[in-house]
């Protein structure tokens, strides 16, 4: 017969089992159930001074370092001081009748896929605290993704950003003197909203419990029979 220290101890051991069961079979049931989270990503490797020239582009690897049973949407969010992009405008290709014209231009995101690549596009405006003509601009754009193929390609929680500059508008005549903007990125990162799985070790938890339990009532049949 089991003596009295070890059934307490004993019962403590399946308290706490029974306790660990019921946490992961709730934390199952609410993933299986669940409504879209939000995760971000921070790509520090766009912080810092501008690092490509107008009519280029750098590509930064991210991971969400979480994979998702579905995504439904995704936006990037950038802090930025920028400076403008400045030229003169001529009416003719000999100089005659020039306007000094400047244009504060934001960035554009894009997520490269196999399937469709270059086909995600963000574009970064407001930087600019007045007009887009002003010389300097600052502050946080929030901007998201358009497909109109959903979002599939980052069940995995993985992917490749491009990011440029955003394209002036292009105006009639002949430009001369030009000088590529320049700014400063002091914050980006990618936000997405979405269903995660839960991680493998939830289920591992339960099938353990089971163990324990079993090997619990095993013991007590194999005990009770030598009483």
């Amino acid at each position: 017969m089991l003596s009295f220290h070890r059934q307490i101890q004993r019962a403590h051991q399946l308290a706490t089992v029974f306790s660990a069961l019921a946490v992961s079979c709730a934390t199952l049931l609410m993933a299986g159930s669940a409504s879209a989270a939000r995760f971000e990503t921070s790509l520090d490797e766009l912080i810092g001074p501008v690092g490509f020239p107008f009519g280029d582009a750098v590509f930064v690897d991210f991971d969400f370092e979480q994979t998702f049973a579905s995504v439904e949407g995704l936006q990037l969010q950038i802090t930025a001081s920028v400076t403008a992009e400045e030229f003169d405008l001529c009416e003719t290709p000999d100089r005659q009748s020039c306007q000094h014209k400047t244009q504060l231009l934001g960035f554009i995101g894009n997520i490269n896929t196999e399937d469709r690549p270059l086909n995600r596009f963000v574009f970064t405006r407001g930087l600019s605290v007045g007009d887009f003509t002003d010389l300097q601009g600052t502050g946080t754009d929030v901007e998201d993704f358009i497909s109109t193929v959903g979002f599939d390609f980052l069940l995995d929680g993985e992917g490749t950003l491009q990011l440029g500059w955003n394209q002036r508008a292009v105006p009639d005549g002949f430009l001369f003197d030009h000088i590529d903007p320049t700014g400063t990125i002091q914050d980006a990162r990618l936000i997405i909203d979405a269903v995660p799985i839960p991680e493998p070790s939830t289920g591992l938890l339960i099938g353990f419990g089971f163990f324990l339990l079993g090997g619990g009532t095993i013991a007590q049949r194999r005990h009770s029979r030598w009483r």
